[in-house]
């Protein structure tokens, strides 16, 4: 028994409680009994009555679903209350609004006791403002890549809510194509009581064109030099080429590669190559005479499945040994 452990477990033991709603619990002073090289630990709880939520009310909600608010917060009729609970409720509550373009929302709880201070009816009290909705979006910097990607990968239209969370979202993802050196997504100013706002992209295209090249030698297998060249942002479409090859004194490797961030509207990237190797190895077997020699053509498709927290490659590789 660690004296500094068992503390840290007794104000955890009480954090959970007052959680369930037993403001007034009392935990302790736990008996430690030694019996033989075994000890007993003892930890005495007096619960005392429970704090519950007798009903919960919304004010002022008509853009949103309470439903689908009452189905968010982790308050529910007839469940613990504490004042940590009703705080992230609201927090929810806000960021639920925040996320449909309401900026400036202002929301509150309102707690009611009963006489006996054992059960709470909520209310949250929202005054939603003016929603913020896309007027037009402008896109400027773009020079190759295709306005379908841009539309596809930006999602919002005129029209839709949008949030400072939203902007942040379709920077990263824009990011995540890699054929743009620098991204900037904001809000234009417009009129506070329209709500009506312009989203401006400023895009930075990157370095379509990448060359690499490299060589090696060691005791086993001889000289060996690599080059590589890779097309970025290739039709426009995110799309990038990469041709690389090996050649040295006992091997030869020759590749093709072409990946693509999606299939039309499927959001999955996917890769596809051609390759040729040749490899020489020295027989293992004393009778043989000579090398042995590994020649390979072939194909492969890899497709790379995402979802929610859930990700499944597949590949499909065709070779002749």
């Amino acid at each position: 028994v660690v004296d500094s452990a068992l503390v840290e477990d007794l104000r955890a033991l009480r954090s959970f409680y007052l959680l369930q709603g037993f403001h007034d619990v009392e935990i302790g002073p736990h008996e430690l009994d030694q019996r033989d090289r075994n000890l007993r630990l003892s930890i005495p709880i007096d619960e005392g009555e429970r704090r519950t939520v007798g009903s919960i009310g919304w004010n002022g909600v008509a853009s949103l679903r309470e439903d689908r608010l009452a189905e968010e917060i982790p308050l529910r009729t007839g469940g613990p209350f504490h004042p940590n609970l009703a705080d992230e409720a609201l927090n929810i509550v806000r960021a639920r609004y925040r996320d449909q373009g309401f900026e400036s929302v202002l929301a509150s709880v309102e707690v009611d006791w009963d006489d006996r201070r054992r059960i709470a009816d909520v209310a949250f009290h929202v005054l939603e403002g003016t929603q913020t909705v896309v007027r037009r979006i402008v896109v400027r910097g773009q020079q190759r890549t295709s306005p379908w990607l841009l539309r596809r990968v930006i999602e919002i239209q005129a029209g839709d809510p949008v949030s400072r969370a939203h902007l942040l979202d379709i920077q990263r993802r824009l990011y995540a194509l890699g054929i743009f050196s620098r991204v900037d997504v904001e809000m234009a100013q417009g009129n506070l009581l329209r709500g009506e706002r312009d989203v401006i992209v400023r895009l930075e295209e990157g370095d379509r064109h990448r060359l690499s090249f490299g060589g090696g030698f060691d005791t086993e297998d001889g000289f060996r030099g690599l080059a590589g060249y890779s097309l970025g942002n290739v039709a426009g479409r995110a799309a990038s080429l990469h041709v690389n090859t090996v050649v040295g004194e006992r091997e030869e490797l020759y590749r093709l590669l072409v990946r693509q961030p999606s299939l039309g509207a499927w959001r999955f990237p996917l890769t596809y190559s051609i390759f040729s190797s040749r490899e020489e190895e020295t027989a293992f077997d004393k009778g043989f005479d000579g090398d042995f020699i590994t020649e390979q053509r072939g194909a492969q498709v890899e497709a790379d499945w995402r979802f929610e927290g859930f990700r499944m490659p597949v590949i499909y590789t065709l070779k002749d040994v």
